[in-house]
């Protein structure tokens, strides 16, 4: 039976300095549990491990360097599937004196370390066969896949990088006409990556933790710094069992991860009743900060149509959590529907001729060309406007 782990997106510098050190530490606790009598067989990240290009200087980059020596130093074999170029920014080659020089300098074994930046498959362990699909700029995914995705039940593990379609729910898909003169990311789709992989498909990119499927999941990301990411952070545990061919996984989470939370007043809330529910509302929202330790508080408040003296309900609530970074209000449906309503309404009503200026799909320079000849009389074309913005800055 080998065991090995998976993680991804962990977004080395996207977290405040004292928070990353306090989660890269319960992760280093972890490691040191999982070895205690031996040593893991594998350790694949999934992408993103740093969040944006560094300097060497930067505190981050010592964060980086010593959670990877214990990544090393607890498993027989590690792979790193690269992942978005904009933030692992091709800043791997940091760990090669690590892997590369040391072993040799201080005679000891050489780490059995690799960043893989290209669609590969490897025996990573006698009778277990993985597929690495780190995110890649394409032209056509199905010629460029084919040798690998159309072999049935060929792989252990599938560990990938990039865009699956089904866990988007329908709000992204594969475009049905290929351009191929342009490279592009390739978007999957999860019945393709299954088709190839009789164990477990494990992707990073998408932040959130999410089962798909059949044997297909983004494990999510190891940490939280935003709302719509409250699903629980963490990470895979993986079993296989060379003899039988079988694959199992459970999700470990981070319980050192920062907690955002959002909470909603619906029309009915006894929130909209009267003054004194405002007062009593404000002060549970702040005892419940407290209580759950949460980092932030999104509060929406759905006000109704026809609520009387809306602005005075919203300017209480800004006023009173103003001092307070951990709690976020926002005010949507009715009342504020209302306002769009009327504000759309007024554009309409505008002269056609002055449409052109509130439009956001027009570039600047068709609105400047517009606007002087509207204003002066005189015609330059937006090419030229376009030369003299990018000219002047």
């Amino acid at each position: 039976m080998y065991r090995g782990l998976f993680l991804a997106d962990i977004h080395i510098g996207a977290l405040p300095y004292d928070q990353t050190c306090l989660e890269v530490d319960h992760l280093k606790k972890l490691l040191k549990n999982y070895t205690t009598e031996s040593l893991l067989d594998f350790i694949i990240i999934g992408g993103d491990y740093f969040d944006k290009q560094m300097y060497t200087s930067d505190l981050y980059i010592d964060i980086a360097q010593r959670l990877m020596i214990h990544l090393l130093s607890s498993a027989k074999i590690v792979r790193v599937v690269y992942g978005t170029s904009s933030h692992d920014s091709s800043q791997y080659q940091i760990f090669e004196p690590l892997v590369n020089e040391l072993p040799q300098a201080m005679d000891i074994l050489d780490f059995d370390f690799r960043i893989i930046k290209t669609v590969e498959e490897e025996e990573i362990l006698p009778g277990m066969k993985v597929l690495y699909i780190p995110e890649e700029y394409i032209y056509d995914k199905t010629t460029y896949y084919k040798d690998f995705l159309s072999k049935e039940n060929e792989y252990a593990y599938i560990f990938g990088h990039g865009m699956i379609a089904d866990a988007f729910r329908g709000k992204i898909k594969e475009p049905k006409k290929i351009d191929h003169t342009r490279k592009k990311a390739p978007i999957f789709n999860a019945g393709e990556l299954s088709y190839a992989c009789f164990g477990d498909v494990l992707f990073g990119h998408y932040h959130v933790h999410t089962e798909m499927i059949n044997n297909v999941s983004y494990v999510g990301s190891f940490s939280r710094w935003m709302h719509g990411e409250e699903e629980e952070k963490g990470f895979y545990q993986l079993f296989y069992d060379e003899v039988d061919a079988e694959s199992k996984k459970s999700f470990v989470v981070n319980t050192e991860a920062l907690r955002y939370v959002t909470t909603c007043y619906g029309y009915n809330s006894s929130v909209f009743t009267s003054q004194d529910e405002w007062e009593i509302v404000a002060k549970k929202l702040l005892k419940a900060v407290i209580a759950r330790k949460l980092y932030r508080l999104r509060v929406i408040f759905n006000i109704p149509v026809g609520y009387e003296n809306p602005e005075a309900f919203i300017k209480f609530f800004r006023d009173r959590f103003s001092s307070t970074n951990h709690i976020n209000v926002e005010f949507s449906n009715g009342y504020t529907e209302k306002k769009i309503t009327n504000a759309k309404k007024r554009i309409d009503d505008f002269p056609e001729e002055y449409k052109i200026f509130i439009d956001k799909n027009v570039p600047e320079e068709v609105k400047l060309s517009v606007f002087i000849k509207m204003k002066r009389g005189i015609d330059i074309s937006p090419e030229v406007v376009k030369e003299y913005l990018e000219t002047n800055g």
